[in-house]
């Protein structure tokens, strides 16, 4: 059985503190992060494919059900399902906000991009929703590459909506601007 990912904990919702350990014939993350006590879980890959990756903070918010939500048809640069969070659930958005900042309003180490990539990663594994790997444009470019997003049996190798499209487009704004995080500077 092969290593699993780097997986963020259920608990803070970070992964700078996460360890890997192989215990007997199964793998054990264990987080020992200072903003809770220690906290250990398996990955859910070594069990049923029916239990769920929507864990911690993210499962109490209710951010798995809206980001399914948020998916148009066909595949979507991730900034487009970002911004359609940031407007389907602006409380929680300006939660995570607070919480985990954001690349335009200030340089961080994990921001509300990461947590939200982070529980979109978690329902690509679970089998909700079809990803793949993008070139990033417009405010998100400086990634060069961002994950792509749509329901669940989008072809993967579809054309994607990128952020620049969507921005100037639908939204009628300048894609190298990041609106959601403008009232948080």
């Amino acid at each position: 059985m092969a290593q699993p990912a780097l997986q963020v904990c259920p608990i803070c919702a970070l992964d700078d503190d996460v360890a890997v350990q192989k215990v007997d014939d199964e793998w054990v993350m264990t987080c020992a992060s200072a903003e809770h006590p220690p906290f250990e879980w398996r990955p859910a890959s070594q069990y049923q494919k029916t239990i769920s990756y929507r864990t911690g903070i993210g499962e109490e918010l209710g951010v798995y059900d809206t980001l399914l939500g948020c998916l148009l048809p066909g595949l979507s640069e991730y900034g487009v399902i970002e911004y359609r969070f940031s407007q389907a659930d602006p409380s929680t958005y300006r939660h995570l906000l607070g919480r985990y900042g954001h690349t335009a309003i200030a340089p961080s180490k994990y921001t509300t991009s990461s947590f939200l990539g982070g529980a979109l990663g978690a329902l690509w594994r679970e089998g909700a929703m079809t990803g793949t790997w993008g070139s990033a444009t417009g405010y998100w470019s400086y990634n060069q590459t961002v994950g792509t997003y749509g329901p669940a049996g989008t072809p993967a190798d579809g054309p994607i909506l990128s952020w620049a499209t969507y921005a100037a487009d639908t939204l009628g704004i300048d894609p190298a601007t990041w609106p959601p995080a403008a009232d948080q500077r």
